[in-house]
């Protein structure tokens, strides 16, 4: 069941840690009659505190996907994604509906968002028209809005991923290590935890790279879900 009500206005959590872009994106949600910010999260720690303890006073969070708050290889935007989906979006008494606004547009990202549950992905670059309408597609209709740029990009990695149909192959120790990561564990507390070296943890750490042929942390987090390597 869904908290959100036709008769009144789409009730808006902005979480972005700029805050002059989060001000300036609320003033410009708050003109339309049918749209009311309610709450402005400068960090995924404040927006998951407030969600945690309002969730039915939101029916829509838009996410920027890269904040400096968290020491996650995971995109912070990512880490309130996930929250939501797991402690907040499950509950039987409201859906909160999610929506990305970033400036990357790479294809694993974007699978990334789909996979986690993210109803809606849009490039900061967007016409305010746009921004308007995946909200209240996403809010009114409860379907999913991945369009224009956003959906060319997601398209082509697809293909590409699925132009690889032979899995790489990962040893159990590189997958207990690429879980650890993806839990955002640092190289140090990985060592500690497998009561090994640092120097080893880094090895893995470069084999996996190179078996899943990623380009960063993220991306190999990424690429790692595609897979099913981890949870």
């Amino acid at each position: 069941m869904t908290n959100y009500n036709d008769t009144l206005p789409i009730r808006i959590m902005i979480v972005d840690d700029h805050t002059i872009l989060a001000e300036s994106m609320a003033r410009l949600l708050n003109e339309q009659s049918d749209f009311e910010v309610v709450n402005k999260s400068y960090s995924a720690k404040e927006a998951i505190a407030f969600l945690d303890k309002n969730p039915q006073t939101i029916d829509i969070v838009i996410l920027d996907l890269q904040m400096e708050d968290t020491k996650s290889n995971e995109h912070a935007g990512f880490k309130v994604a996930r929250h939501i989906m797991e402690n907040i979006f499950k509950k039987e008494v409201e859906e909160v509906r999610i929506l990305i606004m970033s400036q990357f547009e790479e294809g694993y990202l974007i699978e990334m968002a789909h996979k986690i549950g993210v109803h809606g992905y849009l490039h900061k670059d967007c016409e305010s028209n746009e921004l308007f309408d995946a909200i209240r597609w996403i809010v009114k209709n409860k379907r999913r809005y991945y369009r224009g740029k956003i959906a060319e990009a997601w398209d082509d990695f697809s293909e590409e991923m699925s132009g690889n149909r032979e899995t790489p192959y990962l040893t159990a120790t590189e997958k207990e290590v690429l879980q650890m990561i993806a839990e955002g564990m640092t190289t140090t507390e990985i060592a500690i935890k497998r009561n090994r070296g640092e120097d080893g943890v880094e090895a893995h750490r470069r084999n996996l790279m190179r078996k899943l042929n990623a380009n960063n942390a993220p991306h190999l987090i990424a690429l790692a879900y595609k897979w099913g390597f981890i949870r």
